[in-house]
């Protein structure tokens, strides 16, 4: 498959006009993570997708989208901004259109980026018509959620009682284990913003399982694994998880 190449141009007044600087504003270096893009009003991903851009010299500049490696060249810094990219590897595995939909979508918007912006740790490359906001891994109050488990407290709207446990391993790894299910997930921090991927559900195969915990288990990993939750820690033994949909925060005690 020929491979695909997005450029962005500024353009004043209708004239093309040359790319700012020749390096990438140091502000702008290192690796962000996606966790929206939106192109003509719609949205392309919404950061469950595992898109990256790493910026750094025009030999160290690129990032990954669901199916597709790809290189880049930024020039410019903090408002217009120069971006060049294209494709230089595919998932021969992928043979999904929806995330190849979303790996064209993507680059088109980045191809078109013409300003940067950061603002509280947050960067937007945008358009007039698109919109990218990344997010830099750091360390942040959740670090300390690294090999922890937590025990859930009943929230309002579950009536019946139930256990549920969140373990956060050594190597990225979530497990929730209910009564019912045990769910795998592999999970990125960035900042406060915890993103689930590659998630995966099996039986548990006890009998303990109740209708109550089946219930529990549908809301709570449903809540948990719904497109990207933050997190706060409040005080030394609470953990607050709630997710974009605005449903009632989750609150879990240290276990």
């Amino acid at each position: 498959m020929a491979a695909l190449a997005v450029v962005a141009v500024l353009a004043v007044t209708g004239c093309a006009t040359a790319p700012p600087t020749s390096n990438p504003d140091p502000q702008l270096l290192g690796t962000w993570h996606l966790v929206l893009a939106t192109d003509h009003g719609a949205t392309i991903a919404s950061g469950a997708e595992d898109i990256t851009l790493t910026i750094g010299d025009s030999k160290h500049t690129g990032g990954a989208s669901p199916c597709t490696q790809y290189r880049a060249s930024i020039t410019g810094g903090l408002g217009a901004v120069f971006i060049d990219a294209s494709v230089s590897g595919r998932n021969i595995r992928c043979n999904d259109p929806a995330l190849t939909e979303i790996d064209n979508q993507y680059l088109g918007a980045l191809g078109s980026s013409s300003v940067a912006s950061i603002d509280d740790g947050v960067l937007v490359l945008s358009s007039p018509h698109s919109s990218l906001v990344y997010l830099k891994p750091a360390l942040s109050s959740t670090g300390t959620l690294q090999n922890t488990r937590w025990e859930f407290v009943q929230p309002p709207d579950l009536r019946e009682p139930t256990s549920v446990v969140l373990t956060f391993g050594a190597v990225n790894q979530l497990t929730i284990t209910t009564p019912c299910a045990i769910t795998i997930a592999h999970y990125v921090l960035v900042e406060d913003i915890i993103i689930l991927r590659g998630v995966a559900t099996t039986r548990s195969g006890t009998h303990a399982c109740t209708p109550a915990d089946r219930v529990a288990q549908g809301v709570l990993t449903g809540q948990l694994t719904a497109d990207v939750s933050s997190a706060t820690i409040a005080g030394p033994a609470t953990l607050i998880l709630t997710n974009r949909a605005n449903e009632e925060p989750l609150l879990w005690r240290a276990n």
